[in-house]
């Protein structure tokens, strides 16, 4: 089957604690394992950027269960392509709050949520220059120490 990557942000009705994050986190995790997915949520400020990568059709129902969930509002999809290899192969769902970000890491963050929405989902899940923002975003947590 053909393997999906797919980035959106949306945000939290209200500010989340780390026991919320932590509850979301290792729901997540056993989801994923089970799923074969893998990703990366990142969460600032009331806003989250999710990467999840894996089957299309997992990736698929698992993004249909985000968007009903309560939880956060405003789902946009900001990138959704086809993946040849997956970003973060070895993450379950790593984590990243934003104490722990760069300034520039903080600015692409705003620029990615602001991009998201300027444009509807439609265009900004085809735009070139999103799509190298959210690239750069993500590279620079490569190598991650995953743990909470």
């Amino acid at each position: 089957g053909l393997m999906r990557r797919l980035i959106y942000t949306s945000h939290a009705p209200r500010l989340l604690g780390q026991t919320d994050l932590q509850a979301i986190l290792t729901v997540a995790r056993e989801r994923n394992a089970q799923d074969d997915i893998t990703g990366l949520l990142v969460y600032h400020d009331g806003g989250f950027l999710q990467l999840l990568e894996g089957p299309d059709d997992v990736v698929a129902g698992c993004f249909e269960r985000i968007r009903k969930d309560r939880r956060h509002q405003g789902c946009i999809r900001v990138i959704d392509e086809v993946a040849t290899s997956r970003i973060f192969a070895d993450w379950r769902m790593a984590f990243q709050s934003t104490e722990s970000l760069g300034a520039d890491q903080l600015r692409q963050f705003e620029d990615i949520r602001q991009f998201a929405e300027k444009f509807s989902e439609d265009t900004v899940a085809g735009n070139k220059i999103v799509a190298v923002v959210v690239m750069a975003f993500l590279s620079g947590f490569r190598d991650l120490d995953v743990a909470v």
